[in-house]
């Protein structure tokens, strides 16, 4: 039988390979996070994100929010002065804030549609994997663009120093500049590596990076992690048995 082939389905097939192969420096992570749940499909990738934003891919992320409903106890009677209790995005900042992982600024405000710079970013990530360089003044060393925020400056050198964090193509951090989906989702792959759900059973791996837990009823025996293992408050049901690790082992 022949088959034959429209024009059309042509340049759609050609369409999608060279969309492909632009967009191949952060597929990876994209489909992580859209089969997680954190991201949809529909999203722009290349779109500066808010902190309202930021605050929904973490906690579906670290597993505190699954399918709209809170996964870890939360302190639900806190207000933000710019955030109304009917609002449908209160809970996403109160998680993110009984979690450590979001603050207000100085006037108590979440600023839930400001976009998020990459300084903060950084602030927000060392918080999660608790890491931190204090005392250091070997920015030069990193970047070329030196002028870091004080309050952020740790957080940029020591993610950086760990290879989480890296400058664009001519070595600036750009710390005041916003950052995009595409820019965080890749950053939050690297840092929270191999993602293992509720009701998984590991057995005999080796694991070249870091892995996060983010569901109960997770067993994990006779295994390897090269990287760091963070297991998150939603993770009430972890059995650990002959597991070596790498690095760190994080309670976030």
């Amino acid at each position: 039988m022949k088959k034959f082939f429209s024009l059309g389905l042509i340049l759609i097939l050609l369409l999608s390979a060279e969309t492909l192969a632009e967009h191949s420096w952060y597929d990876s992570a994209a489909e992580k996070f859209i089969n997680l749940g954190a991201i949809s499909i529909q999203d722009d990738m290349n779109a500066n994100i808010t902190r309202l934003e930021f605050a929904s891919i973490v906690n579906v992320a670290l597993g505190y929010l699954k399918n709209g409903c809170a996964m870890v106890e939360f302190d639900n009677s806190y207000r933000f002065n710019d955030i109304g209790a009917d609002d449908l995005y209160r809970d996403q900042f109160l998680i993110a804030r009984s979690m450590g992982i979001l603050q207000g600024d100085q006037n108590n405000n979440a600023n839930p549609f400001n976009l998020l710079t990459r300084s903060e970013v950084a602030v927000v990530i060392a918080r999660i994997i608790g890491i931190e360089i204090k005392n250091m003044d070997i920015a030069s060393d990193f970047y070329d663009d030196i002028d870091l925020p004080d309050w952020a400056r740790s957080s940029i050198l020591a993610l950086t120093k760990s290879g989480y964090l890296k400058g664009d193509t001519a070595n600036n951090f750009r710390p005041t500049a916003p950052i995009t989906r595409a820019e965080f989702v890749v950053l939050l792959d690297r840092v929270l590596g191999e993602i293992i759900k509720q009701d998984s059973k590991i057995n005999n791996k080796h694991y070249t990076g870091n892995v996060t837990i983010i569901g109960d009823n997770v067993s994990i025996t006779n295994t390897t992690i090269s990287g760091n293992l963070l297991i998150t408050q939603a993770a009430k049901d972890v059995e650990m048995v002959n597991l070596t690790i790498g690095k760190d082992l994080i309670y976030k």
